[in-house]
């Protein structure tokens, strides 16, 4: 069962905040933000836990996209979904409409001590592990952060999104999950480098929100935290 933890801190300027879905029966996890109108995130979660469902228990489904021999099962099954998910959103949300819908996604699956994900964009994805300093599992800087001039900030910008185009590019990584692992989410477009040595006492919510703090309160933020 997992347990998920989340505070956000809004500072100076916009960034929206993920929507998290969470599927203990399934040992599925989902972090996606909506950068266009927020009307419709809710049909993208279901699409993902719906979808996955089906991919996982119907066999003889047939899929659009060949699985790769040297993917797991778990992780065809997670390249199918991002690539269908993908066509759903440009074809559906985004055909023909005057707004258009895009988003950041982390989507992960547990199953037999194997983590494995898929991600677009942010947020920043840290494995903890005891005796270890935060190890970056996935990372995705804002244009906000790539294009920044010295002494000036600008508003935060996302640099990859899933359902703008026809074809999007990602990929799906696998890792071990130790006893006592857990995960932390972060976005923002700055990160301060001395995050990535808070000691494993402190790698909780309050006191990492905090420290997030007392770097520039302008920065908007989101942090969660989840325990397998």
């Amino acid at each position: 069962m997992f347990d998920f933890q989340q505070r956000s801190f809004k500072g100076k300027s916009f960034r929206p905040f993920p929507e998290v879905l969470i599927d203990d029966k399934l040992n599925f996890f989902a972090v996606v933000t909506s950068w266009g109108p927020s009307t419709e995130i809710q049909k993208v979660l279901d699409f993902l836990q719906q979808n996955y469902q089906s991919l996982c228990f119907d066999e003889e489904q047939t899929s659009l996209y060949p699985p790769i021999e040297s993917f797991s099962k778990q992780e065809n099954i997670l390249r199918t979904l991002m690539l269908s998910c993908n066509d759903w959103i440009f074809q559906k949300q985004n055909f023909g409409s005057s707004f258009k819908f895009a988003y950041e996604m982390f989507v992960a699956v547990l199953h037999d001590s194997i983590l494995s994900f898929f991600q677009i964009g942010q947020p920043f994805v840290y494995l903890d592990r005891e005796e270890l300093d935060l190890q970056c599992l996935g990372s995705t800087l804002d244009f906000s952060a790539l294009y920044a001039i010295k002494g000036k900030r600008l508003p935060p910008l996302p640099s990859h999104l899933i359902g703008l185009k026809s074809d999007i590019s990602a990929s799906v990584f696998s890792i071990p999950v130790q006893e006592k692992d857990r995960l932390i989410f972060l976005c923002r477009d700055f990160i301060p480098a001395s995050f990535l040595q808070i000691k494993r006492l402190d790698r909780n919510i309050k006191t990492m929100t905090i420290f997030l703090n007392s770097y520039d309160k302008k920065i908007p933020f989101w942090l969660g935290q989840l325990i397998f």
